[in-house]
């Protein structure tokens, strides 16, 4: 007797990928934390290089002048910075990143006193509160994300005073009071289902409604297949597990009026950048559309690098007090720390 073979509905093949999807989900959830603690830059170095000795072996010429592009990149980066932090890979890591650096900054400078921190976090805190007026114009229910975005506002708030029990540490250094809440933000960034999805998500609320606030602007670089603003947040932008795009780097950059500085680890080869000096008033800036800025420094040395681009509000420059450096690899974005 012979047996038949239906084909797969396309519903059932839909509940096997969505099973796929969340099986990968959560071994990535198993496997890695939301924010790593910190690692030595040599271990970037160490992961490319091994990555590199397996390729030898390979015929595929073109994969192993990238390998070697990603070893010289690691080994400039180890020049710039100390230190990186990894963020999960799930598709959140560049709000995540964003967010963890931002807060790291602001409670370090909160909790040594410095005036221009102080003044910078209070903007910060000013700008959440307000943030569920300005997004309800974009057709938010306010219903729906006022616990989001007040999670946002105890955040901030918490980097103002990071633990009473500090407070109670009379006979505590500063650089161990630091410590102590240093691990307080980093428990809290890392807690599943907590603070940091929450605020991850408002942050793509924050971009989206800055896109949608100024859609004849972004409309001309958003990818091929979108041809309105509201279309390319719906898909892109708002839901949570989807990749962060350079306008949206910009979005969120500017929206909250912070500078984001990004280098770019991506398998190219290393290009002639040239190093500011001391003179940063000679400095001319050129932005391109999707807000890098280049510089036309005469009073600069030359030196191959990674390609870096700053994104940001346009009044930002080298001063500010507050300045994310990011790492982009292919798909991704870590935390990186100066020497």
């Amino acid at each position: 007797m012979e047996t038949h073979t239906f084909p797969t509905s396309a519903q059932d093949q839909d509940k096997k990928t969505q099973a796929q999807i969340d099986a990968i989900s959560q071994q990535i959830r198993e496997s890695q934390p939301l924010a790593s603690h910190l690692q030595p830059i040599s271990t970037l170095l160490q992961q490319y290089k091994s990555s590199s000795s397996q390729s030898e072996s390979h015929s595929d010429i073109s994969s192993k002048l990238q390998d070697s592009n990603f070893v010289k990149g690691c080994q400039y980066l180890a020049t710039k910075y100390k230190s990186w932090r990894r963020i999960r890979g799930d598709g959140n890591c560049y709000y995540r990143a964003f967010l963890y650096s931002l807060c790291e900054q602001l409670l370090e400078g909160s909790l040594a006193k410095d005036p221009n921190i102080l003044l910078e976090l209070d903007r910060l805190i000013c700008y959440a509160k307000n943030s569920l007026d300005e997004v309800t114009k974009f057709g938010y229910d306010r219903f729906t994300i006022e616990m989001f975005q007040e999670e946002f506002v105890e955040l901030l708030e918490f980097l103002l005073c990071p633990s009473n029990a500090h407070e109670n540490i009379s006979n505590s250094s500063q650089s161990s009071t630091l410590l102590l809440a240093q691990q307080d933000l980093h428990a809290k960034l890392n807690a599943e289902n907590s603070s940091s999805d929450y605020c991850t998500w408002y942050l793509r609320v924050i971009t989206a409604a800055y896109l949608k606030k100024h859609p004849d602007r972004f409309v001309h670089f958003l990818d091929e297949q979108y041809y309105d603003v509201p279309t390319f947040c719906s898909r892109e932008v708002e839901p949570m597990g989807k990749e962060c795009t350079n306008v949206s780097v910009l979005s969120l950059a500017e929206a909250l009026g912070i500078t984001v500085n990004i280098e770019y680890l991506d398998g190219q080869e290393l290009q002639t950048i040239r190093e500011k000096q001391q003179n940063q008033n000679q400095t001319k800036q050129q932005t391109s559309a999707e807000g890098k800025i280049h510089s036309n420094n005469h009073d600069a040395h030359c030196k191959k690098g990674l390609v870096r681009y700053k994104f940001g509000p346009n009044h930002a420059n080298e001063q500010n007090c507050v300045q994310l450096t990011l790492l982009y690899r292919p798909g991704h974005y870590d935390v990186l720390y100066s020497t």
